[in-house]
């Protein structure tokens, strides 16, 4: 698997803490300067991962699971997108802010 999150231009990679706990839109690389930020795809993988976790809690509140099952998937689901999300979001060149006249 390819390591997706990285600079378009230059290939480097956007590391994990980067990722996740950085508020922003536009990542800037650390190598070449270019702007790029996460597609609308992406943003559909990471929204999925929200989504199932929502469920785990469903889940719980309508006594299917128990509650330390739904907390073990909610645990085993945010170790597994923290390790797998960089290979599957991808990433596009960020559109440059036309100046206002």
């Amino acid at each position: 698997m390819t390591y997706r999150i990285s600079c378009p231009d230059c290939q480097a990679r956007v590391p994990r803490w980067q990722c996740f706990l950085t508020p922003t839109l536009d990542y800037r690389c650390r190598k070449c300067g270019a702007k790029f930020r996460i597609s609308p795809l992406g943003w559909l993988v990471a929204l999925l991962v929200i989504v199932l976790q929502v469920l785990w809690f469903c889940l719980t509140v309508r006594h299917i699971i128990s509650p330390r099952l739904a907390l073990v998937l909610v645990l085993v689901t945010c170790i597994l997108s923290l390790w797998l999300l960089p290979y599957l979001i991808p990433v596009n060149r960020s559109r440059p802010v036309a100046p206002k006249t």
